[in-house]
């Protein structure tokens, strides 16, 4: 199944500018929200992530709802944009050596293009088949971008030549839906912590607790993260803020905690742990720092 596949960069310039119409969008495909809406009762997309857990040769559909609260007549396309993600868990153009991880090979948007009215609310199907030999064994991932349909009209130019037009930039805006898929073959994530020290933030000097994981395993890692703070000399004990992200296989991510500001000065003892689905096991990381 092939699908028109725009530019992954061009994708997120139009999602980036949204803010020149004055439609917020705010995005939370890697958290656990279940809406991306524009703010100002714009345009709301819903959901913002699907996991899928299919066995090879299954089939299925989901259905993605896209509301109209303006008062003005819109026109959607549906696409999909492959991506690697980067350490800071935002996406990137997909390098040719992970296609194997595409899943825009194996999904169909329906309908493609549509166009809303005030008011109207508007339902995407998503049917994603994975194939019954040793590729649907493996997770694979995707965007579906759900992107405003905006006319270019032809803009005179300055130009001795009379004939001589230039194309006017729209502003638009755009939606993306994180679409994973975790077959049970892949098994549960291998996850290593690298690296878990105190850092500083260089602009505002916020001190932080860094956390930098690897992904060797074959499976998707849907991971919730916690720290805890022990002050060794009165025995105080801190947490930080849960943390939730998603960790893609062969790549690995950065997590910072922030440390509370009126934290009392000493010595402590930090420890790290991350839950990634796993029955069996937790991965734990522990350190000791001086706060001054």
């Amino acid at each position: 199944m092939k699908n028109n596949k725009p530019n992954l960069f061009l994708f997120l310039f139009l999602f980036g500018i949204a803010d020149l119409l004055k439609a917020q969008v705010i995005s939370t495909g890697d958290k656990n929200a279940d809406t991306i809406t524009v703010v100002d009762e714009g345009v709301a997309v819903t959901p913002s992530s699907i996991r899928l857990f299919l066995r090879p040769g299954e089939t299925i559909i989901k259905e993605i709802k896209v509301t109209n609260k303006t008062k003005r007549v819109y026109s959607f396309s549906a696409a999909f944009n492959d991506f690697n993600m980067g350490e800071n868990g935002k996406p990137q153009q997909m390098d040719s050596s992970f296609r194997k991880f595409s899943l825009s090979k194996w999904a169909v948007a329906s309908p493609m293009f549509f166009e809303l009215q005030p008011g109207q609310m508007q339902k995407v199907q998503l049917t994603v088949t994975i194939p019954s030999d040793e590729s649907g064994k493996v997770a694979a991932w995707t965007i579906m971008s759900i992107d405003q349909v905006a006319k270019r009209e032809q803009v005179v130019t300055a130009s001795s030549d009379a004939k001589s037009v230039a194309l006017g930039v729209i502003p638009s805006f755009g939606f993306g839906i994180y679409v994973y898929q975790n077959p049970p073959d892949a098994g549960v994530p291998r996850l290593e912590i690298d690296k878990f020290e105190k850092t500083t933030d260089g602009k505002d000097k916020e001190k932080r607790l860094l956390l930098h994981l690897k992904s060797e395993g074959n499976a998707i890692g849907f991971c919730h993260s916690y720290i805890e703070l022990t002050n060794i000399s009165t025995g105080e004990i801190i947490k930080l803020p849960v943390r939730h992200f998603t960790i893609l296989p062969g790549f690995e991510r950065t997590i910072y905690f922030s440390l509370p500001t009126k934290i009392s000065k000493g010595k402590y003892s930090a420890m790290a742990v991350i839950d990634y689905g796993s029955k069996e096991d937790i991965k734990a990381a522990e350190l000791e720092l001086l706060i001054e």
